[in-house]
């Protein structure tokens, strides 16, 4: 090996997930890019292994220490990994559009075994001439969603600059001290003191069969089928133009960010829903990424505790005021940033199902061999709990919504959650006069 170095503490707990449920694919993510031009398999290989070299992290394999007085596990970098690419040709077989997402699918929502050590997984698909679908898959504790946008971006720019006969471009390699920084920072005490300050009055959440709290002219319901074998739903919804641009020049007048807006509707669904008492929490993914880093390969995401007050959920005060919250929360929290997954949940546990939240801004518009090429990002699965991922490419806003059957049943809360999103951009001001349900529902 080139070199040892210990996990993070995100990575030790994903990395403890996969070993203590190998079958779990919650931890598998990755993208899929469709390509409309001839490619040079040859040096697209190439600069996949150029980016490898570059990258202690796509050279790493995890080894279980499996002795006393050690850490669970150490990413130990080789001092090469040559690139392998799966090809699949379907020139012969022209795939449904189903059968072509659920071979996507497959190829990123896999299952890692620990004893494998590595998780790294490139595959490339063949349709047409000048028709290709690339693919790379990992393990969440390799990469997060920058980590894989700085990839496909270094390799596409670097093919064009080789094939245009320029010198590459080369790829910094910074994780280590990322490491090195997390090891430092992450549950300190007084960082941990602190958190167990603010997380002292949440209740863990349960779904409840029915709720008819204010705001609605119509029962909701979200049904548990704990006699049925469990399934991945997924739903989204595509907000149009007009709905976005109004939400940004809304959060635009409130000091907001759209991550603030729809996190906080999110929140008013969930305790409608849950028919929440006392405060409760979401769980959030950030960006985690210190100063110098934006743009390193690795991971460094993280996932902390919103936070909401039901002191802030009553139904005589403003909207407005969600919204400040949600802002000074952040600045609140400015600080508090390095705390583990395992202490979250030593400081508040999870009820029935968890409630995770995900903005995702990175994905850039993505321009190869002189055509505008789309990012297939697929979301995370979320085994055990309920997922709201706004995802905004090129401008453009879509909300997924991700549970497992058993868990949550909900056929309509997208279009409740941009049923709320329109009545608050119309001038509703109370929460009080919210309605939680659509304009059709409440004709039906």
């Amino acid at each position: 090996y080139e070199k040892v170095l210990p996990l993070t503490a995100m990575q030790r707990d994903l990395y403890l997930a996969t070993v203590m449920d190998p079958s779990t694919i919650q931890n598998s993510l990755g993208y899929a890019v469709e390509i409309h031009s001839k490619l040079d398999k040859e040096l697209w290989k190439q600069e996949l292994q150029r980016f490898v070299d570059s990258q202690s992290i796509l050279r790493t394999e995890i080894i279980d220490a499996n002795l006393p007085y050690t850490d669970v596990a150490y990413q130990c970098v080789l001092k090469h990994k040559e690139v392998e690419i799966e090809e699949i040709d379907l020139t012969t077989h022209a795939p449904t559009e189903d059968e072509l997402e659920e071979l996507i699918e497959n190829h990123i929502y896999r299952r890692y075994d620990p004893n494998d050590k590595y998780y790294v997984h490139n595959a490339l698909i063949k349709l047409a001439e000048d028709h290709y679908i690339t693919i790379l898959a990992t393990h969440h504790m390799l990469l997060d969603g920058v980590g894989f946008a700085q990839q496909l971006l270094t390799v596409t720019k670097n093919y064009e600059l080789v094939l245009n006969k320029q010198n590459p471009e080369l790829s910094e390699d910074i994780f280590a001290d990322f490491i090195e920084y997390d090891l430092r920072e992450t549950d300190k005490a007084e960082v941990v003191e602190r958190w167990k300050e603010r997380l002292k009055d949440v209740e863990p959440l349960n779904i409840k069969h029915s709720s008819s709290k204010q705001g609605s002219s119509k029962q909701i319901s979200s049904k548990n089928h704990h006699n049925k074998q469990s399934s991945r739903i997924a739903k989204s919804i595509q907000l149009s133009d007009e709905h976005f641009t109004d939400i940004k020049k809304y959060c635009r007048k409130q000091k907001i960010t759209p991550a603030h807006y729809f996190k906080t509707l999110y929140g008013l669904m969930i305790n409608l829903y849950c028919n929440a008492e006392n405060d409760f929490k979401i769980s959030e993914f950030t960006a985690g990424r210190p100063k110098g880093h934006q743009n390193g390969t690795g991971c460094y995401y993280q996932v902390l505790p919103y936070i909401f007050r039901q002191e802030q959920l009553d139904p005589k005060k403003p909207i407005s005021g969600l919204f400040s919250y949600a802002r000074e929360y952040q600045k609140e929290i400015r600080n508090d940033q390095q705390l583990s997954i395992f202490k979250q949940r030593q400081l508040s546990p999870d009820g029935n199902v968890g409630f995770m939240y995900n903005y995702i801004h990175f994905y850039p518009r993505l321009e190869f061999l002189g055509k505008e090429e789309f990012i297939q990002q697929l979301i995370p699965d979320a085994e055990g709990q309920v997922q709201l991922a706004v995802k905004v490419v090129d401008d453009v806003l879509n909300i997924y919504l991700d549970y497992q059957s058993t868990l949550f049943g909900e056929d309509k809360f997208l279009e409740r959650l941009e049923s709320l999103s329109t009545q608050i951009l119309k001038g509703t001001e109370r929460l009080a006069d919210l309605k939680y349900i659509t304009a059709e529902e409440e004709t039906e």
